[in-house]
Parts: C-alpha cells; sequence; structure tokens
C-alpha cells in the first residue's frame, strides 16, 4: 500500500520515477522501461520522432521514463530496433502480457533480443495498458539474467506489472494536466462505495453481498463509474479514483 500511495501522491516525474523503481526492485527485476506507444505509420513505436536519439531527461520530457542501460537505449534508437521488435509487434496486436523468454524461443535469432541479453537485458515481461480516448502505453520491468521462475509465478508478476502501469499513467497524466480532473461530486455515494471495494479485491458478487444490493446493480454502477471516470475499464477507474481521492484505498 505504500507503493501506491507513493504514486498517488507523486508530485513530479522524478518522484513518480522512484515510485517505479521501487516497485520494479521489489518485485526483484532490475530495469524497467514506461512509454506511451506511439502510431509511426506502418507500425508501433516507442520514440516519436526516430531520426533523433533522445537520452536521460528528454526522455522524460515525452513521458518515458526507464532505467535500462544507457548503452541500450543509445542502440536501440540507433539501430532503429522498433521496426525489428518482437515486444513491440506484440503489443501492437494484442493486450495480454509478453514474457520475453517466450519471445526468444519464438525468435532465438532475433537481433534485438540479442542484442538486449548482451546489454544485461536478459529476461523480462511487457504489458499494454489501454488509455482515455484509446491512448496506449507500454510498460516492462526486466532482469539481468534469466529467470526461471514457475509459470504461475509469472503470470502473478504480470499482473501486479499490469496493475502499476495504471498508476504510472494516472500519475504522469496528473502531473501533466492532461485533460482535468473529475470532480468528486460527478460519482454517487453507491458508485464510491462499489469502486472502494473493488479496489480491495473484491468481485461484483462479493461487493453486492457486502452492500446488500443484487449483483446487477453493483455492475451497474461500476459501468456508470467507468464511464464518468473516462476509464477503459474496472481496474483503470479504481486507480482514477484512488489518484483523484475520490475514494480511499
Amino acid at each position: 500500500m505504500d507503493i501506491i500511495e507513493n504514486f498517488l501522491t507523486a508530485g513530479s516525474a522524478g518522484e513518480i520515477f522512484k515510485a517505479l523503481s521501487q516497485t520494479c526492485h521489489e518485485l526483484g527485476f532490475d530495469y524497467f522501461f514506461y512509454s506511451p506507444l506511439i502510431n509511426g505509420g506502418n507500425s508501433e513505436t516507442v520514440f516519436r520522432d526516430e531520426s533523433i536519439i533522445l537520452e536521460g531527461e528528454a526522455l522524460m520530457m515525452q513521458n518515458t521514463l526507464l532505467n535500462y542501460p544507457a548503452s541500450w537505449v543509445h542502440r536501440y534508437q540507433e539501430a532503429k530496433h522498433t521496426h525489428h521488435d518482437p515486444i513491440i509487434r506484440h503489443v501492437s496486436k494484442s493486450i495480454l502480457p509478453i514474457f520475453w523468454d517466450d519471445a526468444v524461443n519464438a525468435e532465438p535469432q532475433n537481433i534485438v533480443l540479442n542484442e538486449a541479453n548482451e546489454h544485461k537485458l536478459a529476461s523480462g515481461i511487457t504489458v499494454t495498458l489501454y488509455g482515455h480516448g484509446g491512448a496506449r502505453s507500454v510498460l516492462s520491468f526486466a532482469a539481468g539474467q534469466r529467470r526461471n521462475e514457475p509459470r504461475v509465478e509469472a503470470i502473478k508478476n504480470a499482473s501486479h506489472i499490469q496493475l502499476t502501469a495504471h498508476y504510472v499513467y494516472e500519475a504522469l497524466k496528473k502531473i501533466s494536466n492532461i485533460s482535468g480532473t473529475i470532480p468528486g461530486s460527478a460519482l454517487s455515494t453507491r458508485e464510491k462505495d462499489c469502486l472502494k471495494w473493488s479496489a480491495n479485491g473484491k468481485t461484483s458478487w462479493e461487493i453486492a453481498m457486502i452492500l446488500k444490493v443484487s449483483e446487477r446493480t453493483v455492475v451497474f454502477h461500476l459501468t456508470n463509474a467507468v464511464k464518468k471516470l473516462g476509464a477503459a475499464n474496472r481496474r483503470q477507474a479504481v486507480v482514477r479514483a484512488l489518484s483523484l481521492r475520490l475514494i480511499n484505498p
């Protein structure tokens, strides 16, 4: 819960970076990469202008947060690897997370994956986030060595990373004031109740039992809350409500 609070109270990109770094290391990874996913014409990319190599603060100005080895960040842009990256290719077509080990097994000779390994990015997980208005972002957590973790643990990590992506998106959105905030009066008391219990991991059926209403009523309120908050789904609505202090964690 402390980590969530760090995202909710972050007042700068630097503070978001710090919270993301803490989450990354607590999940046992070494590196992270968060970036908006941009339509580059014939393919997706994570860089607005591939003719210019950006590093450090310049990338942060474009809402890209990362602690990847600087040598790899430079090489990736220099070689225009985004066009040959199976990870980017996957997130362009699927909302499901991708485990880098699976990509390596599928394309053992892929130049991007092989060079990433040479730059100490040996294993990782990448998730996709759909934001307001169809905007998409990607978040990767990577390790310097291949992780021999059970599949169940890998899936659990992917779930944590997916949730983290929501918090990063909302935190960046808030500090950049992309689309303002939703006034507290926009949500009804019942909608806030449903969001609060959903934030605590309760299913629609469980929330119905707690509030003594039908499951259909709970779904109705949560659907309305998602629309009012301009969220893509229930999970994102919960994160946004927490970020805007409309509900307490």
